[in-house]
């Protein structure tokens, strides 16, 4: 009998599995694979799990249903999540087919706009988006909401809304009936009540200045002329027209009696008319001058010959003017005439029935001497220029208040 050796006891450790050649095990690729599944799936929820932007990153509505746009890509783009990165960048279509779906949309929903309007009586006013519209305290005001963007107004027996105020670069509101034309984008809409009507704010309109009246004297009068001062105020006073247009006066030419009506007819255009209509043979009413000549005889202040005649182109002396403003004025001597005329050495050349006129007018200021004129002497006879008769109108006019009186060694005193 042989005696067998007992066998070796088993070896408590297990001999290790040889690696594979790859050297990662199935067991442990299993597991690298399940954590980054886990790291996947949270880095999913941390970016796209706010506000229910996961479900929306993956299609889904916020209760978890498919969306129902047709050509929504399956993933949202990152301007739409307000995210700086994202999935829809990848999976989103072409940018065209959103602008081509909202613009069916749109004319979808200004269809059903334009067929809403139709069913409307009162007319109804176009105001385009972002128009702001200035209503008084006491209307109210309704917001409504239109997914068109447009804003409808009915209004009540008004066809248009005044007061509205356009932002620059914005179109005019247009007038609407029976359709409405309506813009893209989506803006605030305010509604008035029906029965409100906005009237409309006046604008004030200014005036234009008046200009005033020209004043320069005539191109021919000098500053350094004896009767400047008197020439000057008529002019600056406006109170004899054909002193204040015309350019030139010609204040040395000897003036006809034509030319003395049209002066008074103008200077003294408030005198009462008190005489009658009286026809001359030797003035025409065509004659331009025949209105003054008429002003001058109905208010009293000339007179025609004893044949009917005017004789307007004759040369009127100098006693004759202050007869001619006495007797318009109505002007009567205080005392007896030939005591106040006796400072005139050459009285002798006046006729006499011109004496209580001349006198009355020496009273009152009205003669007027030009230089080559003695102080004491009067020159009765002598033709009367243009510059001798303003300057004796002018004393007239100071008689009767209309100027002030000037201070002139020209003026005789009584």
């Amino acid at each position: 009998m042989t005696n067998s050796s007992p066998p070796e006891p088993p070896n408590p450790i297990p001999e290790r599995r040889r690696r594979p050649a790859t050297g990662v095990t199935f067991d442990e690729l299993i597991a690298i694979i399940v954590a980054f599944s886990t790291i996947g799936t949270i880095l999913l929820w941390a970016i796209g799990g706010r506000n229910n932007k996961l479900a929306s990153n993956l299609g889904l509505n916020g209760d978890g249903t498919p969306s129902t746009l047709r050509d929504r890509s399956l993933l949202t783009s990152d301007r739409a999540n307000d995210t700086s990165f994202g999935f829809g960048n990848i999976l989103s279509k072409d940018t065209n087919a959103d602008a081509s779906v909202r613009e069916q949309e749109l004319e979808a929903e200004n269809r059903r706009l334009t067929a809403r309007l139709r069913e409307q009586d009162a007319p109804v006013v176009y105001i385009p988006p972002n128009t702001t519209v200035n209503l008084p305290p006491k209307v109210e005001r309704q917001s409504i909401s239109l997914d068109s963007g447009a804003k409808l107004v009915p209004l009540a027996g008004v066809a248009t809304l005044p007061g509205l105020r356009n932002q620059p670069g914005e179109r005019s509101p247009t007038k609407a009936e029976n359709k409405v034309e309506t813009e893209p984008q989506i803006g605030m809409s305010e509604k008035v009540k029906p029965e409100t009507q906005v009237a409309p704010i006046p604008t004030p309109v200014q005036q234009a200045p008046t200009a005033a009246p020209e004043t320069k004297i005539p191109q021919d009068v000098a500053v350094d002329y004896w009767a400047y001062p008197f020439i000057k105020q008529i002019r600056d006073k406006g109170l004899v027209p054909d002193i204040a247009k015309n350019q030139e006066l010609e204040p040395n030419a000897l003036i006809t009696r034509a030319s003395m009506a049209t002066l008074v007819s103008q200077a003294f255009d408030q005198q009462p008319e008190t005489q009658a209509i009286k026809k001359f043979n030797d003035v025409s009413n065509n004659n331009e001058l025949a209105k003054d000549i008429d002003k001058a005889v109905r208010t009293g202040f000339m007179q025609g010959y004893s044949n009917n005649e005017f004789k307007p182109l004759e040369n009127i002396p100098r006693y004759q003017v202050l007869v001619t403003l006495a007797t318009g004025l109505g002007l009567q001597p205080s005392q007896d005439a030939d005591q106040i005329l006796q400072q005139f050495g050459d009285l002798a050349q006046m006729p006499d029935w011109a004496k209580q006129q001349v006198a009355a007018a020496t009273e009152a200021g009205l003669v007027v001497n030009p230089p080559d004129v003695d102080k004491g002497s009067l020159a009765p006879e002598r033709p009367a220029t243009r510059g001798e008769v303003v300057a004796m109108i002018h004393q007239a006019l100071v008689k009767t208040g209309k100027l002030n009186p000037l201070e002139s060694e020209y003026i005789v005193k009584p």
